[in-house]
């Protein structure tokens, strides 16, 4: 076999796929490539962090500049008519703002630029004419708020363009933070916008630009509206009630049922009786009251004549011609505050790629060429046997790994053989061990700082691995730092400033602390070094990794005492959102890095330490730790490079 070199060639890589229009035809990368490029370029300076003003507010989320005018979307649960926000704007800009209308059930909010100018707008586009498996792309401000970060994006396809409650799914990944950013197609127009999330990673839930349109009147007044209680969209002639009305949602079995027809209306001419169980429309199954709204409100948008609708009718299924009210509207200056360049039944489609589902599978050529760089690390830590992946290096015998996972005893394993390596040094900042080997295994990179220089935000990226099951993702940032906070030596306290000494409210118990201290404590030394507030307790902690000796000064009823005590590993703390529980969870050490960037690829703590590459075969960095359910990180190839030089 012969070494897989740092860059492979592009021409080599792309050549197993053919240009692709539809979605019978074979993905093309390249072309993929290009889109999600002009894309992130487009929208990106659209796309808008916001900060509450004052107290008592949600802190920070996303948000979307959808007018010259100053209006921006969010989502409903994230914004408060008449409430004060900061927005800002990825030029450097910030803006104040005050909330408009919300609507919580559909999840719809609106907030006005109190003095707009020269604003960046992004193009709406129509979610009714979306498809299944069609390309789109996220951007929002996911967890804390981080200048040096900005923007993240990631990469996927509309999975149902109308969910049973309503909703865009989509796999773009969402968390907390990214509440009210936009969702956009691959001509880089809005059709979504953030709400909600389920447990699984595909399941990631957007309000329709659509209804925005519906309920825009009421948007731009700075108050809380219900949609039920509000007269908006034509007559349908009838009435829909949910298939169970005793319960919240309708089992999976429990159609909606036609609660009344209006007499001599198009609905009853179309043969619509009241009892009828609507199961689809225009064969889109219909299992809900609001997605079968939606799909109604969908045909009525693209201003067609007529759909098909499925009825169950005293045990039988009907078919029928269902005629729709004449849409006389235009959508070319909707409401007089915004602009929107097609009207939705000659809106330019992008075609759906069956392939997307299965994107790895694309991409499995690529991968296997690579795959010789990625090695199985196995070795003992704290009794245990822990696994990782490592990135080898010519001349076969220097891998880099993730150091927190890498212990003692260690071996790796390259085409079913076992090999015995050594650690020739640790670099605890960057969280990288370099180990070498015996003996000299096929394939590896060269030492080349080239690479990470040339991939930007919105890049396809491969993280091959040794068994063959890889992952396709694209690059979510450019290179930032990130504080320690997580990944931090732990004691296990609850502290408090209590006239300039630090008094332990609560020890918690199966801790470190829990073994020495008790409530009511007061801390006054760490190794020698003062500490007058629990804020400085906090930072001072910071600088101790997990396995850390350090020496405490404490008081316990004016009585002096001196600790020694190892620090440990912060609880993996399971909360009460959806978005902490997802497979294999988030890396132990998963922040206080100097210079990272981040993907969207769902990484297993297992899987850090091995390499990255661009789709077209430039190592990019090595993956480093699974932060969140959207986030990825990896320490950029220059700085692993410079790593291997400096002690190998």
């Amino acid at each position: 076999m012969k070494p897989t070199h740092l860059a492979l060639s592009a021409t080599l890589l792309l050549s197993t796929f053919s240009f692709a229009a539809t979605a019978d035809q074979q993905l093309n990368p390249r072309q993929l490539q290009q889109s999600i490029d002009k894309v992130v370029a487009k929208v990106s300076p659209a796309t808008v962090e916001v900060r509450t003003l004052g107290r008592g507010g949600n802190g920070t989320f996303s948000a979307v500049i959808v007018s010259p005018e100053g209006y921006v979307m969010s989502a409903g649960h994230a914004v408060r008519p008449n409430a004060r926000y900061e927005i800002l704007l990825a030029d450097g800009r910030s803006f104040t703002a005050t909330g408009l209308g919300t609507e919580p059930h559909v999840d719809m909010g609106v907030i006005k630029i109190d003095k707009p100018g020269d604003l960046p707008v992004a193009e709406l586009g129509w979610s009714s004419a979306l498809e299944r498996n069609q390309p789109c792309i996220s951007l929002g401000f996911p967890g804390e708020h981080s200048e040096q970060r900005g923007v993240v994006v990631r990469f996927g396809y509309i999975a149902d363009p109308v969910t049973d409650d309503g909703y865009i799914q989509s796999t773009c990944l969402m968390e907390p933070g990214d509440s009210g950013g936009p969702l956009y197609d691959m001509e880089g127009r809005l059709i979504g916008i953030h709400s909600n999330i389920s447990q699984s990673l595909d399941r990631n839930h957007e309000v329709p630009v659509d209804q925005f349109r519906r309920y825009w009147d009421y948007l731009i007044r700075a108050e809380e509206f219900h949609d039920h209680n509000v007269s908006v969209g034509p007559d349908f002639g009838f009435e829909l009630a949910e298939g169970n009305e005793h319960r919240r949602r309708s089992s999976r079995t429990d159609y909606a049922k036609v609660a009344a027809v209006t007499p001599d209306s198009l609905a009853q001419k179309s043969g619509l009786q009241a009892g009828d169980r609507l199961l689809a429309v225009d064969g889109e199954e219909a299992r809900q009251r609001r997605e079968a709204h939606l799909l109604l409100q969908r045909a009525y948008t693209l201003k067609k004549d007529q759909v098909s609708l499925r009825v169950k009718r005293d045990g039988s299924e009907v078919e029928l011609t269902f005629k729709l009210p004449e849409n006389k509207r235009s959508y070319h200056a909707w409401s007089g505050t915004l602009a929107v360049n097609e009207q939705a039944p000659t809106v330019k489609p992008v075609a759906p790629q069956t392939q997307l589902v299965d994107l790895e599978q694309q991409f499995s050529g690529q991968e296997q060429r690579l795959q010789s760089a990625s090695l199985q690390v196995v070795s003992e830590k704290n009794g245990e046997q822990v696994e990782a992946l490592a990135t080898l290096f010519r001349p076969g015998n220097l891998l880099v790994s993730k150091s927190s996972r890498v212990g003692d005893s260690i071996s790796v394993t390259q085409g079913g053989e076992s090999y015995d390596a050594t650690v020739v040094a640790r670099d605890s900042e960057r969280d990288l061990v370099l180990l070498k080997l015996a003996t000299r295994l096929k394939g590896g990179l060269k030492l080349s700082a080239r690479g990470s220089d040339k991939i930007d935000r919105g890049q396809l990226l491969l993280s091959p691995h040794p068994k063959g099951d890889g992952l396709v993702s694209v690059k979510s940032t450019e290179q930032f730092a990130i504080d320690k906070r997580h990944s931090a030596g732990y004691l296990g306290v609850s502290p408090s400033t209590v006239n300039g000494k630090v008094r332990f409210d609560r020890v918690f118990d199966d801790t470190p602390a829990a073994k020495q201290f008790r409530d009511g404590d007061f801390l006054l030394e760490v190794d020698g070094k003062q500490i007058a507030s629990a804020q400085q307790l906090i930072e001072t902690l910071r600088g101790y990794e997990p396995g850390d000796s350090v020496s405490l000064v404490a008081l316990r009823n004016d009585e002096p005492l001196s600790v020694e005590l190892v620090l440990g590993n912060r609880p993996q703390q399971q909360g009460r959102h959806v978005a902490e529980y997802f497979d294999g969870g988030k890396s132990i050490r998963r922040d206080g890095f100097e210079n990272v960037f981040s993907h969207d690829a769902p990484l297993h703590p297992d899987d850090c330490g091995g390499p990255l590459f661009s789709v077209d075969g430039i190592f990019a960095g090595v993956n480093i730790a699974r932060y969140s359910r959207t986030r990825s990180y990896a320490i950029p190839a220059a700085d692993i490079v410079e790593f291997v030089k400096d002690n190998r």
